[in-house]
């Protein structure tokens, strides 16, 4: 059986489109918020705003790689411990922005969103598993719940203008919630799809389920099932956003997730396409300084920012 693969992206080159992305979304952050504090010109608004349409591109290959991390990682709890790690020293850099320098929550930080999705792969996997333990399945409910709250805390904000939940920090929430959620839940169960469509084939070609798996044919399968999810996903919350709509004035009052500029992601489907399955270069080296990577490139731009707009 044919083995090879024609695809051209392994993880490596995905990840590094995602840290690319992600680094041109947050340029536009800053750059919006020094707009808002007046530091800026808002002539400057519609450059700020193509750099986080670039922007919305990074976060659904940050959840597709945190799959494929997931499904291939010798060790779950300590892969999911990185993330946790991560994710309070990214805390720990809002709450500098929001209480020192007063700069608002700048909405850059995806670590509570993958921690949540890292959880939920991380109990849903019992679901593979024999016996009583199977029950330990449920407590992906929890993280999928702080997803919700976060959720409904910015509707509930949302309709209420004037009101801002101070129990819950919006640095503390899930900046894509459900959203993001849905999104980590799709690419995870695209897998439980794609291997009910093949093991149907396999019986029909006569072939071990398990050698069709390591085949050009299955990747192909996984990647459609794949970015079938995220297209799903983002006509759902797109449809969502119009609850509210407002015909005469154009408002959505609900659209929380601007899913006018979240939609651009699905550009993310090219690459979804061209994914070989493969993970490529993964030296210590680059797993270790992606992680800094994350902390460090903030701090560059904060200090880039500071030094030429000021505090």
């Amino acid at each position: 059986m044919d083995k090879t693969r024609s695809f051209s992206l392994s993880e490596f080159p995905i990840k590094i489109a995602a840290i690319v992305l992600m680094t041109l979304d947050h340029i536009g952050v800053f750059l919006l918020s020094y707009i808002a504090k007046g530091s800026l010109s808002s002539d400057l608004t519609t450059l700020a705003d193509v750099f986080r349409i670039i922007g919305r591109l990074a976060y659904p290959l940050f959840a597709f790689m945190l799959i494929e991390g997931m499904r291939h990682t010798k060790s779950q709890p300590k892969y999911i411990l990185r993330i946790a790690a991560l994710l309070a020293v990214m805390l720990g850099v809002e709450a500098v922005f929001i209480y020192g320098f007063n700069l608002g929550a700048l909405q850059m930080n995806p670590w509570m969103d993958l921690f949540l999705g890292a959880a939920m792969v991380y109990f849903l996997d019992y679901l593979k598993k024999e016996g009583k333990e199977k029950w330990m399945a449920l407590l992906a409910l929890l993280p999928l719940a702080y997803s919700g709250l976060s959720f409904g805390l910015r509707l509930y904000e949302a309709a209420n203008p004037l009101t801002t939940v101070i129990w819950l920090p919006s640095f503390l929430r899930a900046d894509y919630s459900l959203l993001g959620s849905f999104m980590v839940l799709g690419y995870y169960f695209s897998y439980y799809v794609t291997d009910a469509f093949s093991k149907k084939n396999c019986k029909i070609m006569g072939v071990p389920f398990e050698a069709y798996k390591d085949t050009e044919d299955y990747q192909k399968s996984a990647n459609l099932f794949a970015s079938a999810s995220l297209v799903i996903v983002i006509v759902l919350f797109w449809g969502l956003s119009f609850i509210g709509y407002n015909p005469n004035t154009g408002t959505k009052p609900y659209d929380v997730y601007n899913m006018g500029l979240e939609a651009y992601c699905l550009i993310d489907l090219a690459f979804l396409y061209l994914y070989n399955g493969k993970r490529g270069y993964n030296s210590k080296i680059f797993q270790y300084g992606s992680y800094l990577y994350f902390p460090l490139h903030i701090a560059i731009l904060f200090l880039i920012f500071v030094l030429k707009f000021g505090l």
